[in-house]
């Protein structure tokens, strides 16, 4: 397939478009970087209006991501609105394929049981509510328009090669690997943590699946931050593993955010996904 990718020099972007060149299709990255095949601002929607968008499939993972700042910006209801006038553009195009990355934001705090496509949406979050936001446009705008197959992955939390310094994995492997005890705001709360590349390769087998509607990203597991940390002490610096085993959080206790990855094996199959960290 002819695909075009938006966030595609992204942390997820670089690794779903490595996975679809190798299943051979052709990947046309789009976004603001000079370096993409088409060179497009996604948050003027008059841009998107005139842009040539043909393609059998917009495979849409672009969004305002900098950490720490991204639950709460005001730039989440630019990146909604823009995603709605970037499908309808390649609706308009004759496009029939549309993949979008979505969150387990959306779904809200967590619950005691795996989290399932079909539970309410409560995001408690500005991000949570406008990726849910565009969930929902979406899916209306699909309805209206038989042609179109809207498949909506949403994403738990995804780690590897890549990932922004900021994030929980590599300040953990940072700190630790200095020889300081880090700290952790909820050390037990348990979430599903899904290696990249099997986020990659799930994208992969959406765009050529059947798939309609929502579906979960996820490792179907919960592993906790004192577990993580535990286990590069291990590695780097055995000496604070006890010291590690006794942190006490700085935030109230948390639900876990797990995936049910029951929709995920029964339409996309099964591979060799990494073991969580």
């Amino acid at each position: 397939m002819r695909v075009l990718l938006t966030g595609a020099s992204g942390f997820i972007g670089r690794h779903v478009a490595a996975r679809l060149r190798e299943r051979g299709h052709e990947v046309i990255s789009v976004g603001r970087n000079a370096e993409s095949d088409v060179v497009l601002d996604l948050l003027d929607e008059s841009a998107i209006a005139r842009a040539n968008l043909r393609a059998d499939a917009l495979l849409h993972l672009a969004w305002f991501a900098k950490p720490g700042e991204f639950w709460s910006s005001p730039e989440n209801e630019r990146w909604a609105g823009a995603g709605l006038a970037l499908v309808r553009r390649f609706a308009e195009g004759g496009g029939t394929t549309v993949v979008v990355a979505g969150s387990c934001a959306e779904y809200g705090d967590g619950a005691e049981r795996a989290l399932r496509e079909s539970d309410a949406l409560a995001p408690s979050t500005r991000y949570g509510a406008a990726k849910a936001a565009l969930f929902e446009s979406l899916m209306s705008e699909c309805g209206r328009d038989p042609r179109l197959r809207l498949a909506w992955a949403r994403i738990f939390y995804p780690y590897g090669p890549g990932e922004p310094e900021e994030k929980l994995i590599p300040r953990l492997r940072r700190e630790i690997g200095d020889g300081r005890v880090p700290e952790l705001r909820t050390p037990d709360r348990l979430l599903d943590y899904i290696h990249v590349t099997d986020v990659a390769e799930g994208f992969s087998r959406i765009l050529e699946g059947g798939v309609r509607g929502p579906i979960n990203l996820g490792s179907g597991a919960g592993v906790s931050a004192r577990q993580i940390a535990a286990a590069l002490a291990r590695r780097l610096r055995p000496e604070l593993t006890s010291t590690i085993a006794t942190l006490v959080g700085t935030s109230p206790p948390a639900l876990p955010i797990i995936a049910d990855v029951t929709r995920m094996h029964a339409e996309l199959g099964s591979w060799a996904m990494l073991t969580t960290p």
